[in-house]
């Protein structure tokens, strides 16, 4: 519905002037519209470090992030995730990737949210069934001192709602992240 709303408001939009026809300024003529390039809500980078919590205590984790969105529709996101978690001995605890559905960004925080489809967790209690299950990532910008959440720390992999994440608790160590933009619903809401 959005969509065709923001469709049918361009249409509207349009003034048909031959080609290197000039017009004199009008009173009538609507003004330029300001436009956002078309993605410049961003979450991207690769990183991650050593845990320190009771029963993964040496494991490493890395996480890659891509996401793209306009910055007044969040669902219309682009973009994909992978992450790996290794045992301190070297074994292979979980390594998955998937789509994000939506992302959210606000003054240098990332929330999004994204469908596992293909992986596994052979070395994670239980060896949960992953493929299919919407996840939760925070990631906080902090220049060298970035910060992650994950929510299956917290919940296991059980869906989350959409955008939606836990507090980024965990300090990037490795390699770092970027989140550009902010995301403006205050469209929506006129």
């Amino acid at each position: 519905m959005l969509k065709l709303a923001a469709l049918s408001l361009c249409a509207s939009l349009l003034v048909a002037v031959p080609a290197g026809a000039s017009r004199p300024p009008d009173a009538t003529v609507p003004a330029p519209v300001a436009t956002h390039p078309a993605h410049d809500v961003r979450l991207s980078g690769a990183g991650g470090g050593t845990l320190s919590l009771p029963g993964f205590a040496g494991d490493r984790v890395r996480f890659r992030l891509t996401a793209s969105v306009p910055p007044d529709r969040p669902l219309d996101v682009h973009g994909r995730f992978r992450v790996e978690h290794v045992s301190a001995d070297g074994r292979l605890l979980a390594r998955f990737s998937g789509a994000f559905d939506c992302l959210m960004t606000g003054g240098g925080v990332a929330v999004a949210t994204g469908l596992i489809t293909s992986g596994s967790a052979p070395g994670l209690p239980g060896e949960p069934e992953i493929v299919g299950r919407r996840i939760g990532l925070t990631v906080a910008d902090r220049g060298p001192h970035d910060r992650l959440g994950w929510s299956w720390l917290v919940m296991g992999f059980h869906d989350v709602a959409g955008c939606t994440g836990i507090a980024p608790f965990f300090p990037v160590t490795r390699g770092g992240f970027a989140v550009r933009g902010d995301t403006d619903l205050a469209e929506e809401a006129r």
